[in-house]
């Protein structure tokens, strides 16, 4: 502010970006201000003399006939890391337009020192050299102290990358129930691939099971120690959810790591409410909602005896469609997704995480059940991918919950349904 007016010199970019070399020395910088025009100090006085790109709260004296008024900041001069002695890098400012600002016609001189031509002293050259490897070095400290502490914190706090020697979920007990077939055999042979023991749970469909298992150890480099068994148990029963970890624990002599709850059931009838008998909503709620909690109830106990551990349970992306017909489906899995999330905050100080993973229309014998061809091609429709999802799109996001790469992922409903809902 002066005492005519407010004076602003002009941007840096206008002194040297359009092609002005700073050795010219004479450039003024011109003051404009409200009791008239006039020049301020000269350039080199701002950039010539070198002032440091880092010292970004100088400014710029602008003296105008109507009085003393400040100029631009200092670091919009030199703050932008261009040395002023290099005027050849010009062209890479912006022209305000989004494109390059073409560099100046170079004279005769300045042609030999740009081709290498020139003949003038070698400890010149190289003390110009130096010049600006200082004046790069002095625009980069511009960076704000808040960046560079972020970009430390960024570079040291992620997630191990472990050896190519091992696997990320290499000999971790991980428990499958439902796994003979469906989104549980896709995530079985999944969390296999990443290294884990399996425990191949079914209910009835023991050749199923045992062709999973099979799978497995087929790959497995080493063939007399079975990597998965088979076993069956019926997750609404109390005792044999309890056998399951119990048989797990002695074969692989290790504590279980990992539950995934696959196994579900569904009326395939898909009856209104009004239609629904007490019997068929009985049966979806033992196995959905009564059977997650007992295989919660027991990785709670048994998981935290290895110092931390995943429990994963599948719901089911209905919950938030709320379609006619899946009231009893649809009401299991809200309660399953409920307790989840209670859980992981009583899980809390033992290294566990407990999620849902909530898929949307997957092609598997159980979303076909009951259904007509009319009734999959409106569910298609509904997709924006314009596809039913399959237990492929699904394995890859309970193998990562799964992991320590998951470990900030706690109490959450993960919805894989291609835009479903």
């Amino acid at each position: 502010m002066g005492f005519g007016g407010v004076g602003l010199g002009l941007p840096a970019w206008v002194v040297v970006g359009l092609g002005l070399p700073a050795r010219v020395w004479w450039v003024w910088v011109v003051a404009v201000g409200f009791g008239g025009v006039g020049l301020g100090l000269p350039a080199w006085v701002v950039v010539g003399l070198g002032l440091p790109a880092r010292v970004w709260w100088v400014w710029v004296v602008a003296v105008g006939f109507g009085g003393v008024g400040l100029g631009l900041p200092a670091w919009v001069v030199v703050g932008l890391g261009l040395p002023a002695q290099c005027p050849k890098h010009n062209s890479y400012l912006g022209s305000g337009k989004g494109q390059p600002l073409k560099p100046q016609e170079l004279g005769p001189a300045e042609k030999e020192m740009e081709t290498g031509t020139s003949k003038e002293d070698p400890r010149t050259t190289h003390h110009a050299k130096n010049e600006a490897e200082n004046h790069l070095r002095l625009s980069e400290s511009s960076i704000s102290k808040v960046s560079k502490l972020y970009l430390m914190a960024s570079e040291t706090s992620g997630v191990p990358i472990p050896s190519q020697a091992s696997l990320p979920l290499q000999d971790r007990v991980a428990i499958v129930t439902g796994a003979s077939r469906g989104i549980g055999r896709a995530i079985a042979l999944h969390l296999a691939s990443l290294g884990a023991k399996l425990v191949i749970n079914y209910t009835s469909n023991s050749t199923q099971a045992d062709l999973v298992a099979t799978e497995i150890n087929s790959n497995s480099s080493s063939p007399n120690t079975p990597r998965a068994i088979t076993l069956r148990a019926d997750v609404s029963d109390p005792t044999q959810v309890k056998s399951l970890f119990d048989k797990a624990e002695e074969t692989f002599n290790l504590p279980v790591h990992i539950l995934v709850n696959s196994a579900g059931a569904i009326d395939s009838k898909l009856p209104t409410i009004a239609n629904t008998s007490v019997e068929d909503f009985d049966n979806v709620f033992s196995v959905n909602a009564r059977g997650s909690f007992l295989c919660c109830r027991e990785a709670a106990n048994r998981v935290k005896r290895g110092g931390g551990g995943r429990i994963i349970l599948l719901s089911s992306s209905l919950v938030g469609a709320l379609k006619p017909g899946y009231a009893a489906y649809a009401a299991s899995k809200a309660a399953v997704e409920t307790m989840t999330k209670i859980l992981a905050k009583e899980l809390k100080g033992t290294g566990i995480t407990a999620n849902c993973v909530a898929p949307g229309p997957i092609a598997t014998d159980l979303f076909f059940a009951g259904k007509t061809e009319e009734q999959v091609k409106r569910v298609i429709e509904e997709c924006p991918h314009n596809r039913l999802g399959e237990t492929k799109d699904v394995a890859p996001v309970v193998g990562f919950l799964a992991t320590d790469a998951s470990e900030w992922v706690n109490g959450q409903v993960i919805r894989v349904n291609g835009g479903y809902v």
